[in-house]
C-alpha cells in the first residue's frame, strides 16, 4: 500500500469518526431540547390546571325589605293582602373557571396560543329570615311565594353587583392572574400569541 493510499484511508477513518461524533452529539442535543420543551409545556399546563376555579372576589350583602302582594277574591271584588318583612343576608362570589380558558400549546415553535377567555361566573347564596308575616284566610303564603321572594333576593343582589363595579374589580384580579401565566411562559423562553381581540382586551384591563 502506497503512502498516498494509506493517508487517504486514515483521512476517511477520521472523517467517519467526526461525522459519527457529530451525529451522536446532535442526537443527544435534540433529545435534550425535546425533553426541555416537553417539561416547559407541562409547567405551563400545570399553572393553568392547578387552580380549576379562581374565586377572585367575595362580598357580603345585607338588606331589609318588605314583600307585599295583593290578590282579589270573590269574582275579583274583594282585595286581600299578604306581606312580610324579609331580612336578606347574602354571600356573592365572582369567579372565573380556568378550565374554560382555551389555550393551544405549540411545542414546535414554543408558543402559547390563547384562544378564548372564560367569562365571569356569579354565585349568590341568599339567607332569608322572615318577620311580621301578615296573611289572611283567603290569601295565605304558599311555597311559590317563598320561591318568588328568593328569586327576587337574588335579582336584588345581582343588580347591586352591577351597580357597584365589583365585576370590574374582579376582572382586574383575573387579568393579573393571567399576566402571571404570560410572564411564566415568556420566562421559559416561549412566546405568547392571541387570537381575535384578546390581546386588546388584556391591555385595556391592565
Amino acid at each position: 500500500m502506497t503512502n498516498a493510499a494509506s493517508s487517504k484511508k486514515t483521512i476517511n477513518v477520521i472523517l467517519f469518526f467526526v461525522v459519527l461524533i457529530a451525529a451522536v452529539f446532535l442526537y443527544f442535543k435534540t433529545t435534550k431540547d425535546d425533553k426541555k420543551v416537553e417539561e416547559d409545556a407541562q409547567i405551563i399546563l400545570k399553572s393553568v390546571t392547578s387552580v380549576s376555579k379562581l374565586v377572585v372576589l367575595e362580598s357580603q350583602w345585607s338588606e331589609i325589605y318588605t314583600y307585599k302582594e295583593t290578590e282579589k277574591v270573590f269574582f275579583n271584588l274583594v282585595p286581600t293582602e299578604k306581606k312580610a318583612i324579609v331580612l336578606l343576608k347574602a354571600k356573592a362570589q365572582i369567579s372565573y373557571d380556568l378550565k374554560k380558558l382555551k389555550i393551544k400549546i405549540d411545542k414546535e415553535n414554543k408558543q402559547l396560543i390563547i384562544q378564548s377567555l372564560p367569562k365571569e361566573e356569579i354565585m349568590i347564596e341568599p339567607d332569608l329570615e322572615y318577620y311580621d308575616i301578615e296573611t289572611s284566610v283567603l290569601n295565605k303564603f304558599k311555597p311559590s311565594d317563598f320561591n318568588k321572594i328568593q328569586k327576587n333576593a337574588k335579582a336584588f343582589v345581582l343588580n347591586e353587583i352591577e351597580k357597584s363595579g365589583l365585576k370590574n374589580q374582579a376582572k382586574q384580579v383575573f387579568i393579573e392572574k393571567l399576566q402571571s401565566l404570560i410572564s411564566l411562559t415568556e420566562g421559559l423562553g416561549w412566546t405568547v400569541k392571541y387570537e381575535g381581540t384578546i390581546e386588546n382586551y388584556i391591555k385595556d384591563n391592565i
